[in-house]
Parts: C-alpha cells; structure tokens; sequence
C-alpha cells in the first residue's frame, strides 16, 4: 500500500495537524530512533501530494517521502534526510509524472532505488514560496462547490443569511496565492479567511430572517455615484442619499475608494447595528468583482414602513478582482481586521492568505 510520510519540525506539528484535520485526514504519528518529528499517511493522491510540495516550499515541512511500501523503523530516516526534497520510490515514477508540472527531478540517490525530486515555486499573485505557510483549509474543486455550495458553507449558502459567495471569493484569491490551479477553491471555515460570523440579534441578516425588514444595497467607487442615486431615486429617497455626499471629501481623504450604499425598509420598527466590517457580496456565487466590509458602523432605528438610505464608505476585500458597480446582497459576516487604510487591509489579507498571521 503507498504511503506518504512528513518529517515535521517541531515548532509547526500543530499548525500541520490542523490543516490535514481540516482535510479530513488522520495523520499517524511514527516514533524513530532519533526522535524526529514523521508523520504517516495512506493512499495519498493528486491534491494531498500537490500540498505537500507547497509544504515543503513553505519550509513547514522538512522534507517528504512517497513510497510504496511502508517503511520500518531502519528506513524512516528516508523521509528526513533530504531537507526541502521530496524522495520517492522509483515505483511512484508514474504517479509522480501525472503531477510533472509542480515537480523538479533532482538526481537518484546512490546506492537506494529511489529518486529526488525539488517541487517548484507555487505560481500565483508574484507571492514568494518562502512566505507561504499552512492555513487551515481544503482544496475543493470549483465545479463541487459551485453544484452545492451548502454543503461546503452551510447555512452561510443561504441567500437570506449570506456569506457563502464571500468566502468562495476569498478561496479563490487564497488558492491564487498559493499557487493552486484555477480549478481550485480553498474552502475552510469564516475565520480561516479573516471573517466572523456576526452573532447579533439586531443585524441586517438576523432581521431579514425574522422577516422584520427589506433591504438592497450596491457598491460603486466613491468616483461615480450613479448607481446609489439610482437606487435612491427608485425607493424616493434620494435626497437622504444626496445629503451623504457631504462626507465625500472625508472618505477619499482618508484614502477610501468604494462605497457602500444601502436602503432599509421597516416592515416593523427594528433598530439597525451595522458594525465595523459588516461584509456585503456579489449576489452571485463565482463573480470576478469585489465585495466589501464597511469601513464605518452604523445604530440606525427603521420604523415600521420607513425608508431609511445609509451610504458608507467601504474596503475592498478583493484586491485581484474588478471594483464593484451595482447590486450586492448584505451577509452573516464580519471582517474582524477592518481598520486603517485600504493598502493595509490588502496587505492583511495576503499575508493571511500566506498563513503569515
């Protein structure tokens, strides 16, 4: 039966363990004689072998070994002894020239039957390898998410709660970055990505279930304010819109580049918490443009068939996809780094794409 061994350092067994339970996997502990961290694990295939290269690249794992048999306590040196390498039997040739692309021969090693291979740079965003670090997610392909998305996001895939689209744009991006191939999406739980699921009763998401108020919203760069006044003059309340204009010159002073602007309607008289980070997303699930967090939060009383306009200014969370220009439905998700400016969110969420966080 082939095995796949990890010879772990120590000081990252716990951020290893956790990525491979998030993936489902039950790794087994191996004693040796030295002590080295090794780990076993059966019937590795295509995805599990294409992390491991990012492992090792990343410098979370010392080095691997792909073999046919199970090794004896003698031989688990073999999985240790290349740093940065991965080592496979001869007999693996042919699995390991299905993945030609993400590997690079190195030589035989004398005297064993088997042979070296240095697995190459991950191919995304211009990211270094060096940077990229374990996250706690699961390489899922787009088609499976896409034909189910509840079954990777839960109640998060419902369109009165959202978030679902959200997070498969961040595993887009996130598998971007590290280098995985666009038939790919990372998927992993909110926090994974840098969201929360906002727990209050008094949210947009926790009224719209309660069936307590209508809302519609839509991104726009703070450049061009067709489409709030659209949306406004649609709900006759486009003065309420034109007054926020006021503070334009504070956003963009501030360096802010989008906007989010929202319409309440009270279908009894609830009273509206919009915090900090409060994430809206494209409707559609797969779409190439941005969603936001505000950049501001909001207490707002809506009574009962009231028209209440808010306009915020927003980050974007998207940093490779195109800027938003229309309709975006509100989500269960907050963005828990939402402050400063728009660079410093984009550098966040790089290097928590890198697991340098």
């Amino acid at each position: 039966m082939t095995k796949l061994y990890w010879a772990v350092h120590d000081d990252r067994a716990p951020d290893i363990f956790a990525l491979l339970d998030a993936m489902g996997l039950h790794p087994l502990w191996v004693p040796t004689k030295n002590f080295m961290a090794v780990i076993e694990l059966n019937k590795p295939e295509g995805e599990l072998l294409r992390e491991t290269f990012s492992l090792i690249r990343s410098g979370a794992l010392r080095s691997a070994a792909l073999v046919t048999e199970a090794l004896s306590n003698d031989d688990l040196w073999i999985a240790c002894e290349w740093w940065g390498k991965l080592v496979a039997d001869v007999a693996q040739a042919d699995q390991l020239n299905e993945l030609g692309a993400q590997l690079e021969y190195e030589h035989a090693a004398a005297g064993r039957t088997v042979l070296i291979f240095l697995p190459p740079d991950p191919k995304g965003a211009g990211i270094s390898n060096q940077d990229l670090s374990p996250i706690r997610t699961r390489r899922v392909s787009t088609q499976s998410v896409l034909k189910d998305p509840s079954a990777f996001y839960g109640d998060l895939a419902d369109p009165i709660v959202g978030g679902a689209n959200a997070l498969f744009a961040a595993g887009e991006e996130a598998a971007s970055i590290r280098g995985i191939g666009s038939n790919h999406v990372l998927v992993g739980a909110p926090e994974a990505f840098g969201f929360e699921v906002d727990p209050g009763a008094t949210s947009v998401t926790a009224w719209r279930q309660k069936g307590v108020i209508a809302v519609e919203a839509v991104g726009f760069s703070l450049g061009d304010w067709d489409k709030p006044v659209e949306l406004a003059t649609v709900h006759g309340v486009a003065e309420g819109v034109a007054e926020q204009w006021k503070f334009l010159p504070d956003w963009t002073a501030a360096g802010f580049q989008f906007g989010l602007a929202i319409v309440l309607k009270g279908l009894a008289d609830p009273p509206v918490v919009i915090p900090m980070g409060s994430v809206y997303q494209q409707p559609v699930m797969g779409a190439q443009a941005q969603n936001l967090a505000a950049a501001q939060s909001v207490n707002a009383m809506v009574a009962a068939g009231a028209t209440v306009p808010v306009v915020l200014p927003a980050y974007c969370l998207n940093p490779f996809f195109a800027p938003p220009s229309g309709p975006m439905t509100p989500t269960a998700l907050v963005y828990t780094a939402a402050t400063g400016t728009q660079s410093a969110i984009w550098d966040q969420i790089a290097r928590g794409y890198r697991g340098q966080l």
